[in-house]
């Protein structure tokens, strides 16, 4: 494979792009763990895909302008010689028109099956896992179902895996894999390494070399530049619903969690006017939130497309 790194190229652009099979992000995972130059060389092109779709001249096909302006960015922070420079710009022909209009196709969410943080703050998926997105992630479905739960991310982003014994929950990044059962946990990536910090239950993370570590409660690993550490974590903020309320009405919650998340809607004439509530929701998911009203109240709410619709709430 070394001997024609073309073929690499094209499999980052298709990874990035969402087009990859299962069997070629096989291929190139198994090519990244060959050596930490290949892995280098994968970060290096996922970074200047990720500036280069920054850069709207490409779509405008003012090529001569777009490089100007790519030159300009971080393209000397991250490249280490004016060799690999030109190597950079000898696949840009391939990348620019196999990666570009793909992105363009993702951001309309046209038979895509990425979600990015940039469209969504939150999103749940169909196995009732919830995803709260930061704007520089990622999510991959292409490979998931409720009985294949495996994705692919990148970025920073706080989950909450449904509990599901007999389908472990499988997350793939660029430096990671984690594989957990039912358990909420923060991922916090970039160009140096990568970060899991566990608010619930138990997470087991691997990193390149097939070296795993074991996290619980209050537990957070950290790999930069190779190395790990694991420290504990204390009154951490996951960013997650935080407020008080006495005596309120019930369509007052369900306006809160649909102003700070969104992909949370409510029909506010199937609500009560008699609901009402005191209670304090401490760092909870929306699940978490409506299982604690389901307690007091008689909840009815589905998912469709990443978005939970609350059908109806009674006292």
């Amino acid at each position: 494979m070394n001997e024609d790194l073309h073929k690499e190229y094209v499999l980052i652009d298709k990874y990035y792009s969402g087009q990859a099979t299962s069997e070629e992000l096989n291929l190139l995972n198994s090519w990244r763990k060959q050596s930490n130059q290949n892995n280098n060389t994968f970060l290096e092109l996922v970074n200047i895909l990720n500036l280069v779709n920054e850069i709207g001249d490409w779509k405008q096909f003012n090529k001569q302008k777009a490089w100007d302006s790519f030159q300009k960015k971080t393209v000397f922070k991250i490249l280490a010689s004016w060799k690999k420079i030109s190597a950079i710009a000898a696949i840009f022909l391939v990348l620019i028109f196999a990666t570009i209009w793909n992105l363009d196709l993702i951001k309309s969410n046209v038979s895509s099956s990425y979600i990015s943080g940039t469209d969504h703050r939150y999103t749940i998926l169909e196995d009732g896992s919830e995803f709260f997105l930061n704007p520089n992630s990622k999510l991959d479905l292409q490979d998931f179902s409720k009985s294949n739960r495996n994705i692919r991310t990148s970025g920073n982003y706080f989950v909450h895996v449904k509990k599901d014994q007999s389908k472990p929950f499988k997350i793939q990044t660029d430096f990671l894999e984690i594989k957990v059962l039912g358990t909420s946990f923060n991922v916090q990536e970039n160009e140096l390494g990568a970060s899991v910090l566990v608010r619930e239950g138990k997470v087991e993370v691997a990193i390149a070399d097939g070296t795993t570590y074991q996290l619980v409660k209050n537990e957070k690993l950290k790999l930069e530049q190779g190395k790990v550490t694991i420290s504990n974590l204390k009154n951490h903020n996951w960013g997650l619903f935080n407020k008080s309320y006495e005596d309120e009405g019930l369509t007052k919650v369900l306006d809160d969690i649909s102003e700070k998340f969104g992909n949370f809607k409510f029909n506010s004439d199937s609500i009560s006017t008699n609901c009402k509530i005191t209670s304090k929701f401490n760092q909870a998911t929306i699940i978490e939130v409506l299982e604690e009203l389901s307690l007091i109240f008689d909840i009815d709410y589905t998912i469709k497309d990443g978005t939970i619709i609350v059908n109806k709430v009674s006292c």
